[in-house]
C-alpha cells in the first residue's frame, strides 16, 4: 500500500516544539513524530480518521516521549 507525499507539521506542547509528519493511506492517515533530543517514534499499528484527530495523537506521542526524557535525567 503506498502513501501520499508525507506532510511535515511543526507542533508545539509543554514548550517543547516538535514534528508530525502525515501520510494518508487508504487505511487512513499515519503518523511519525519527532522529538528533538528523543528521536522518532513511528505509529505503524495506527491510522488515524482525519489530520485533527492525527494531530491530536501526535501532542499525546510528544508529550508521552518528553516526560520519559525527562525521567531518564
Amino acid at each position: 500500500m503506498t502513501g501520499s507525499t508525507p506532510q511535515t507539521h511543526t507542533r508545539t506542547v509543554d514548550g517543547t516544539t516538535y514534528t508530525v509528519e502525515t501520510s494518508q493511506h487508504e487505511r487512513g492517515i499515519s503518523i511519525v513524530v519527532t522529538v528533538p533530543g528523543v528521536g522518532p517514534e513511528e505509529e505503524n499499528d495506527r491510522t488515524y480518521a482525519s489530520i485533527d484527530e492525527a494531530l491530536a495523537a501526535g501532542d499525546e506521542i510528544a508529550r508521552s516521549l518528553i516526560r520519559r526524557k525527562s525521567h531518564t535525567r
